[in-house]
């Protein structure tokens, strides 16, 4: 081939990944300001619809156990049967359905329609992450991928508080995020022939529906059966855990190991962060926290995706023509999810004698968490599944591994949760502490494990 001809084919195959990115960018920055609604504040919003405070919590907590699951479902069953953009489309539709349902505030519709948000953002947030990772061939190329993503998921983050905020006193509370959803998913269709799929998929419509209808009735089985399900993850997910560590020993696998005690030190202490984060503290804040200068103590929930984007653009300023430690990134993220529980932990100490803590206090830990996060994320979605790269099937042992430890960290979270809410008096501020006090240890055992891991020389594969 005319070297001239094979150089245009390049650069217009390199200029249509960078218009598929660019559009996949946009629209998720737009999905996630809707979609936002059923990620933070939902568990708030079931207790303003006559739900108790303990049976939202199970509702939420198990929905999100299951959105994980539901990944898997994704990846053992449907990788062969959609394209990846199909099924990105197909998800925001379900979750945009889910919101609209949500709206009626009737409990029967409301275990449907947590059921379709479950099978929306499943289906969704599978697909999106391996779509950005095979737009980019090269490992720093991809991990600045991901702090794009991530920034731009927090610019949707901060849309989305806001269309919350401004809705916490109206009586139809989803009017905004559904509209931004209804955009999202029109931007989308206008734009889906012109977005290039990474996948080599067909499309099976009568397969993937089906399989789908399958999904529908055994998660809203799932939902109904709460106790049930986070049994079953409990058993599962330890089982797999013993069996990969088995098959690694076999196989005299030192990544495989690695990957494992990457999941464990990380992956888990994170999601069970984020279950807190996002199902127990916006109570917290509600409850428990006094306003300042006016501020709500609701306007709190703005300070993550703020600060996420904020931090997540200096760094990629600042890390963009050096080569981004993975190591660095991972430690100093345990340290910082460290500091924001700590945080919380001296102010509830120091306003022992009063009924709410200071408006600053879980400012500075959202902000300390909020950095925690994006480090976290973007280094270990980019890099975690290289150390699979002889394993058969690896990113979906990669994905399944993640996301099945993601389920099993929100059922921990679920049950460190209860400890902030006992029956006798749940708006008493100071019953948060040992939850926070046990959050903290953990993210300083996660780093001390991770020094240890670097002092053995485990650590040459990162």
């Amino acid at each position: 081939m005319d070297s001239s001809l094979q150089s245009r084919m390049t650069s217009l195959a390199y200029s249509h990944a960078n218009f598929s990115f660019i559009s996949m960018i946009i629209i998720n920055t737009l999905f996630f300001s809707g979609y936002y609604i059923l990620k933070g504040p939902l568990a708030f919003i079931l207790t303003t619809q006559g739900i108790s405070l303990r049976q939202a919590y199970s509702i939420t907590t198990s929905a999100n156990t299951l959105l994980a699951l539901s990944s898997l479902f994704f990846g053992f069953i449907l990788q062969n049967c959609s394209k990846q953009k199909f099924a990105l489309l197909a998800g925001i539709f379900l979750s945009v359905l889910s919101i609209y349902l949500l709206s009626f505030k009737n409990k029967e519709l409301n275990m449907f329609a947590i059921t379709l948000y479950v099978m929306g953002g499943g289906l969704y947030f599978f697909n999106i992450v391996m779509f950005i990772n095979k737009v980019f061939h090269d490992e720093q190329a991809r991990i600045k991928g991901n702090y794009i993503y991530q920034i731009f998921v927090n610019l949707g983050g901060v849309l989305g508080c806001v269309l919350v905020l401004m809705q916490m006193n109206q009586e139809n509370i989803f009017k905004y995020c559904f509209i931004l959803g209804v955009l999202s998913l029109s931007l989308f269709i206008s734009l889906y022939k012109n977005i290039d799929d990474p996948s080599k998929n067909k499309t099976n419509l009568s397969k993937f529906f089906l399989y789908l209808i399958i999904l529908f009735f055994l998660i809203y089985a799932a939902l109904n059966f709460a106790s049930f399900l986070r049994y079953v993850v409990l058993f599962v997910f330890l089982t797999t855990v013993i069996c990969l560590i088995i098959k690694a020993k076999i196989e005299s696998s030192r990544a495989l190991l690695l990957f494992v005690f990457l999941v464990i030190l990380f992956n888990i202490p994170y999601w069970i962060a984020n279950t807190i984060i996002f199902n127990q503290f916006f109570y917290f804040l509600m409850k428990n926290v006094t306003p300042m200068h006016g501020f709500s103590p609701a306007s709190l929930i703005m300070i993550d995706p703020i600060v996420n984007a904020i931090f997540g653009s200096s760094l990629l300023f600042w890390q963009k023509n050096r080569i981004i430690c993975h190591y660095n990134n991972l430690s100093y993220s345990s340290l910082l999810a460290s500091a924001a529980f700590m945080v919380l932990c001296l102010g509830l100490i120091s306003s022992a004698a009063k009924e709410k803590i200071n408006f600053l206090y879980p400012l500075i830990a959202l902000s300390f968490f909020a950095c925690s996060e994006f480090l976290l994320q973007t280094t270990l979605n980019s890099r975690i599944r290289d150390l699979l790269h002889a394993q058969k099937n690896n990113e979906f042992l990669a994905t399944g591994m993640m996301r099945s430890s993601r389920a099993f960290a929100t059922v921990l979270g679920y049950y460190l949760i209860l400890l902030s809410a006992p029956a006798a008096n749940p708006n008493d501020a100071h019953t948060n502490l040992s939850l926070y006090c046990i959050m903290a240890v953990i993210f300083i055992s996660s780093y001390l494990g991770f020094t240890y891991l670097n002092k053995t020389r485990w650590l040459k594969f990162i």
